[in-house]
């Protein structure tokens, strides 16, 4: 009998935490699913925003987890729970691109946005492996991740929130 990939957990992880997150930052009538108060949405931050940005700090504390566990149990617990937040924090991003933009580019944008960020992540495993070179894998895996977390971090924080936009109304100008 053949074994399961050992890449399963993560996988597995990664659905549940999509559904978490996109679940948790969903407002239905003014009250979001985790707290039955009316969303504040104010220059602080954004319900779909404050899901990724807790999704995605979560993810850079797992790091060791994922990348250092001493057994394979651990590992398996560190991937499931990893793909777990990075799937809640990327998760969501497509609504949110879609509600951010324009009228006129709402079928076009996202999808080019998407695009360009499978351009960009292309080059991860050429430049893990040159990281590779110099330091174990698991520590260049650790570090590339923590690098584009960080970063995420930083242009999901202060960027805009546009929650429950109205789609194909006309703007005033």
């Amino acid at each position: 009998m053949r074994k399961p990939p050992r890449s399963v957990p993560a996988r597995i992880g990664a659905s549940p935490g999509s559904m978490t997150c996109s679940s948790c930052s969903r407002v239905q009538g003014g009250l979001t699913t985790i707290n039955p108060q009316p969303a504040r949405r104010d220059s602080a931050g954004g319900v779909i925003r404050g899901a990724m940005l807790i999704s995605a700090v979560g993810a850079l504390l797992l790091i060791p987890l994922w990348v250092f566990a001493p057994n394979l149990p651990l590992i398996f617990l560190g991937a499931f729970l990893m793909q777990f937040m990075v799937q809640g924090a990327w998760g969501v991003i497509p609504a949110h691109i879609t509600e951010l933009s324009p009228n006129e580019l709402r079928g076009f944008f996202p999808g080019f946005a998407y695009q360009m960020g499978v351009l960009l992540a292309s080059s991860s495993a050429f430049i893990e492996s040159k990281m590779s070179s110099h330091m174990s894998y698991g520590q260049a895996l650790g570090i590339f991740a923590a690098i584009v977390l960080v970063f995420g971090i930083v242009v999901i924080a202060p960027g805009p929130e546009a929650h429950r936009v109205s789609f194909g109304a006309r703007s005033e100008t």
